[in-house]
């Protein structure tokens, strides 16, 4: 089981979200499919990809954290006034019964694509996904290289 404490740290997360093609690809999903429909964001941190779920129309988000920054995501979402649509669930999603969505994400994908359990996590969200909902990503692919040095 990967350790977490690390994106507890708002620095880690600045340092994400300032990934302007990342977030920007993230946004463009969200601005595709949350309109009118049930979003698990998997890894919240912030909250700030959930609020925009909802200013999108999405007419409930989940908003799943399992580190201390859950408390940032709640203050954001309550000072946007979003607290109707967007439910903070701490704890890892592995732990949680799952609610129906029609789109679950995750921005787990980082420099260490298994630094956060990615391929349990994926494992976890899908009976949280209803027939015919999305789950992005969808695939991984993974290159690895070999190297010999004396």
């Amino acid at each position: 089981m990967p350790k977490l404490e690390g994106f507890a740290n708002i620095w880690e997360h600045t340092r994400l979200l300032s990934d302007s093609a990342r977030t920007q690809a993230y946004i463009e999903l969200l601005e595709r499919y949350a309109a009118g429909r049930r979003v698990l964001e998997i890894g919240c941190g912030t909250g700030l990809l959930s609020c925009i779920a909802a200013r999108l129309g999405a007419t409930k988000v989940y908003a799943v954290e399992p580190t201390g920054i859950s408390a940032v995501a709640r203050t954001l979402i309550e000072r946007n006034n979003l607290q109707d649509v967007v439910e903070v669930l701490d704890g890892r999603l592995e732990d949680l019964n799952p609610r129906p969505v029609d789109l679950g994400f995750s921005e787990l994908l980082n420099a260490d694509p298994f630094a956060e359990g990615i391929v349990d996590v994926t494992n976890a969200a899908r009976p949280w996904i209803v027939p015919g909902g999305l789950l992005a990503p969808q695939h991984l692919r993974v290159y690895a290289a070999l190297c010999y040095g004396t």
